[in-house]
């Protein structure tokens, strides 16, 4: 794997730093039309660098919280005094924007985690003996289960609140035998 640095602009419009022994190369394996060679991201192959070092080198990026445009400088949108904040890839317009995106993304984790034990208690209730497969949760009270019982060659879908299920049609027969046994 060559070390060598180009810059592309991705799919999206975007820029984005990636590594390889020449352009024709780069340019094949990317789709791109002209990657610039960028000798000083080099020392930063085979991961390539951070946000926080392309922040050094002139890019700029969108705060992953607001949204709003950052550079080296801060935001302006957010104020002079702003000082952004990167880890990994991303990018915020400050320490502010940083913790609300922090709070935000465990707030989400914290619904996520009551969406999955809200989904485990009803579908108890609702089909005790089945093996849940897949729990597939979605935040404010819904979701669905995916799950097999005695019999079944494939999976089941139950929708949260439904009184009815999605089965296979190889496994009706075995459904419906289940459901009169037990």
């Amino acid at each position: 794997m060559s070390t060598l640095a180009w810059v592309i602009e991705n799919y999206d419009g975007h820029g984005e730093v990636v590594y390889g022994p020449d352009a024709a190369t780069v340019a094949d394996e990317h789709d791109v039309i002209e990657p610039r060679r960028a000798e000083e991201f080099d020392q930063y192959a085979p991961g390539g660098p951070s946000a926080a070092q392309l922040l050094t080198h002139g890019w700029w990026f969108e705060c992953d919280h607001c949204g709003h445009h950052v550079e080296q400088e801060g935001c302006h949108t957010c104020g002079v005094d702003a000082e952004p904040t990167a880890t990994g890839d991303l990018v915020w317009c400050d320490v502010q924007c940083e913790a609300a995106w922090r709070a935000h993304r465990t707030l989400e984790a914290i619904r996520r985690a009551e969406c999955r034990a809200r989904l485990r208690l009803a579908f108890a209730e609702f089909l005790p003996g089945a093996t849940i497969t897949e729990l597939h949760p979605y935040p404010y009270d819904a979701g669905s289960v995916f799950f097999t019982f005695p019999g079944a060659q494939g999976t089941v879908r139950w929708n949260y609140g439904a009184e009815a299920v999605t089965v296979q049609r190889r496994d009706q027969d075995a459904w419906t035998a289940w459901r009169k046994s037990g």
